[in-house]
């Protein structure tokens, strides 16, 4: 990771900081499969970002998710990486219930803002995958009503892709479109667990 030079003249200088943190989710509406993505960073309002040449638009969340420790490293191994946020927000809501995000892309990318202008630094790329998993955790205190519930996205680098042995290779529509952008056999795949199926009886 290399900041630009004004982002280093800037640190050089000691000059203060506001460092953020900007989720990515290129997310799916049920159904149709539509593209849905949504962005979520450690600001107040809703800001927009120009990333890799796109205006990306991020909704304030304040300090309602954390990021566990990011680790760096050459080579094949599949990373993990966990964010926490905060359940009975309604940004988590949207994202974790209103839509499909089981395997969709992620990239989390960190910004440093000048505290008096509040004006964009510099940011760089701090991980790029996809959601593995998103449970909702419960802490004993709060079962009773309180309000602590989280929810935990469970992110594994791209590297997972390249994990995975022999046909596994192609159970994901990312890994499938990668072989032939045609073939859209597991489009569904990512969402088939989460549709829930009525049975009616004539």
């Amino acid at each position: 990771m290399t900041w630009s030079i004004s982002a280093q003249n800037h640190l050089l200088a000691r000059a203060a900081v506001m460092p953020r943190w900007l989720l990515w989710v290129e997310a799916r509406a049920f159904g149709t499969l539509a593209a849905a993505p949504v962005g979520l960073w450690t600001g107040e309002d809703d800001l927009t970002f120009t990333i890799a040449g796109s205006p990306r638009v991020y909704q304030g969340a304040l300090s309602r998710f954390e990021i566990g420790p990011i680790t760096h490293a050459a080579g094949l191994d599949v990373r993990a990486l966990e964010i926490t946020l905060a359940a009975n927000a309604p940004e988590t809501e949207d994202l974790v219930r209103g839509l499909a995000i089981r395997l969709a892309p992620v990239e989390l990318h960190l910004a440093l803002l000048d505290p008096e202008t509040t004006g964009l630094i510099d940011l760089q790329p701090m991980f790029r995958g996809f959601i593995n998993r998103a449970p909702l955790t419960t802490p004993a205190q709060d079962r009773g009503g309180g309000g602590g519930d989280s929810v935990t996205l469970e992110l594994v680098s791209r590297m997972r892709v390249l994990a995975l042995p022999g046909p596994a290779l192609r159970k994901t529509d990312q890994a499938q479109r990668l072989r032939d952008p045609a073939d859209a056999f597991r489009q569904y795949g990512a969402i088939a667990a989460e549709v829930q199926t009525e049975w009616v009886k004539t």
